[in-house]
């Protein structure tokens, strides 16, 4: 007898655990002046002091290429000016579109001053299904207070942003907020990919910066601890990988092969999977790992559970 069985099962990630010191690039070239600059503008001290404080090390950078990135685990960066003369090139945003596609986490982050260049951000969020919109609005600010459960937002009481790009989101991004209009504010990549995108930096700036919601108010400094969570949680086993299923096929009353399917992996990262009975197999994987056991290494008949980084899955290879 030739019998296919399956097993689905969907785990969804309720957080994350406290993030590890990482290395977290900060645009140091962009921003509307020299104190909106997040690497070293006066406006971001504070900012500043939450990464650090979390144990990450700070790294200004002046471009984004291949070599600036590589020893990355994280970069957040702002939308480019006119006055800053230095737009993003092709070169920086196909580096970025690879680093995230490596594992590294990427946050960027709109803003609404005069002589904002949104074309070329939209260039660069484009693959993401992310339109930032134009005009700026909120210019008197607003809060926001509905959110789309996930480890970014867990915790959030409300967020305030204070004359913003709105984002557009569109597959393969999530929105992270329920409201319309004025609440879109804050997405995630949704295909496991860690990248996070924010209409306005003015959340992030010091009390003292002028905006009307800054870094203190309501749970602005929680969001940024949670995405300083998110994007450096790591290349391999990043809180997010899950299994989402195991299948067995059985003939003649032995298993011929039993196969993993796990979820939301890095790109070209290495992943492992046990199984109970003492098998184990290695591969490299795209956004999902694909584990196929056959052969002198096919578990036996009965009951099994396969562990993928964090998470496990129970599974049955009957006749």
């Amino acid at each position: 007898m030739d019998r296919m069985l399956g097993i689905f099962v969907v785990v969804v990630p309720l957080g994350l655990a406290p993030a590890r010191a990482d290395r977290v690039g900060l645009d140091a070239i962009h921003g509307f002046d020299a104190e909106h600059n997040l690497a070293l503008g006066a406006n971001f001290e504070t900012f500043r002091e939450v990464i650090a404080g979390a144990g990450h090390e700070l790294i200004p950078l002046t471009s984004f290429l291949p070599e600036d990135l590589q020893n990355l685990d994280a970069v957040f960066f702002t939308i480019a000016y006119d006055q800053n003369d230095d737009p993003f090139t092709r070169q920086e945003r196909i580096a970025l579109w690879n680093f995230v596609k490596g594992g590294g986490g990427l946050v960027a982050v709109a803003d609404s001053g005069s002589g904002f260049r949104r074309y070329n951000f939209n260039q660069l969020v484009a693959p993401y299904g992310i339109i930032y919109d134009d005009p700026p609005s909120e210019g008197s600010g607003h809060v926001i207070r509905d959110f789309v459960p996930h480890p970014i937002t867990e915790g959030l009481e409300e967020m305030g942003i204070d004359y913003q790009l709105r984002i557009t989101t569109n597959s393969p991004s999530i929105d992270l907020t329920t409201g319309a209009g004025a609440d879109n504010a804050l997405s995630v990549l949704g295909d496991g990919g860690l990248a996070v995108f924010l209409s306005d930096s003015s959340m992030w700036s010091d009390p003292d910066a002028g905006s009307d919601y800054p870094i203190t108010f309501g749970s602005n400094t929680l969001l940024l601890d949670n995405i300083l969570a998110y994007v450096t949680a790591g290349r391999v086993c990043n809180g997010l990988v899950f299994i989402k299923r195991g299948q067995c096929r059985v003939i003649e009353g032995e298993v011929a092969k039993a196969i993993i399917v796990a979820l939301n992996t890095s790109v070209g990262a290495e992943y492992t999977c046990e199984l109970a009975t003492g098998q184990a197999r290695t591969v490299i994987a795209g956004n999902k790992a694909r584990f196929v056991f056959k052969g002198a290494n096919a578990p036996p008949l009965g009951p099994n559970t396969a562990t993928v980084c964090n998470d496990s899955l129970d599974f049955s290879c009957t006749e």
